[in-house]
């Protein structure tokens, strides 16, 4: 697939991971391929919509992955002819979602009630500052590795999900502190693990993607904010909203990010037009606090 189609690592292992989970049910419910049917694709969505809030788009995608699966197994005589085209998708509408963020007052406030000397503060406030200020998806913030920090030449180097290749950006001096003042005075430095972030007990492993996304839940919680997710992509829309809003060009924000389409970044546009304003396109990072 990262041939034909172009779809980084990361996107494989995630459809991998999805028809690993169709694969199970089709064994829990005691079917092989060839007894596959359009109804029975049915009902294994609407149990899982049963179980789980699905949005539409989630939906889609499952659908397309196990379409092309089936449109596989069809060429391999596996499952019945023609099971793949009788698979129908909701519709999406292009850029219908808008984003669900905090608006930059709120992740200010968030940042200043986590900025205490409590141990597990000092981590979390690290964690909150890289994924505000930079925008970082939970899992590069999980992968971020003591060699990506550049001291000397204050630069910090983000391996990005999408792409798999590497970003070198300006360390900003606020997040600079955070990230020394967790590793001087909290990570447990005598372990192996090269990961910046760790688990506070022991075993002292790395946080997992899931976690970071746990810890940014646990810290919006109490703002009572009204908006859909409160995961660590709601930090990655805060932040791609904030430099829209103060009139950052669309391409640098896109390259920013680390967006593969510049569509991907213009979704942000929709949300408040009313505040875009002419300013310096300069991304100075140590200004967004």
């Amino acid at each position: 697939m990262s041939e034909e189609q172009g779809l980084s690592e990361i996107t494989i292992q995630g459809r991998n991971f999805m028809l690993q989970k169709f694969l199970i049910y089709l064994h829990e419910q005691k079917r092989n391929l060839m007894e596959i049917t359009p109804i029975f694709i049915d009902e294994y969505i609407e149990k899982k919509c049963s179980n789980n809030k699905y949005s539409r788009r989630t939906i889609q995608s499952d659908l397309t992955d196990i379409r092309l699966f089936l449109r596989y197994a069809q060429n391999q005589n596996w499952c019945q002819k023609n099971l793949a085209d009788s698979i129908k998708t909701p519709r999406i509408y292009k850029n219908e979602l808008l984003p669900s963020a905090p608006n930059w007052k709120d992740v200010k406030e968030l940042l200043i009630k986590t900025k205490t000397d409590y141990p597990t503060d000092i981590r979390d406030y690290a964690i909150l500052m890289l994924l505000s200020i930079y925008g970082m998806r939970r899992s590069e913030v999980r992968n971020l590795r003591l060699e990506d920090i550049d001291w000397r030449n204050e630069t910090i180097s983000i391996r990005r999900k999408k792409t798999s290749k590497s970003q070198l950006l300006p360390l900003s001096p606020s997040v600079g502190e955070a990230i020394l003042n967790y590793l001087k005075n909290i990570r447990q430095n005598n372990c192996s693990a090269r990961e910046i972030f760790l688990c506070m007990n022991a075993p002292y492993r790395s946080l997992c993607s899931g976690s970071i996304s746990t810890i940014v839940s646990r810290r919006l919680e109490p703002l009572n904010l009204k908006i859909k997710h409160h995961g660590a992509h709601a930090l990655r829309h805060a932040c791609a909203t904030f430099l829209i809003n103060e009139g950052i060009p669309l391409k640098e924000i896109s390259d920013y990010l680390g967006h593969q389409e510049l569509d991907s970044t213009r979704i942000y546009a929709k949300v408040d037009l009313t505040n875009l304003r002419k300013v310096s396109a300069d991304l100075k990072l140590g200004d967004l606090l």
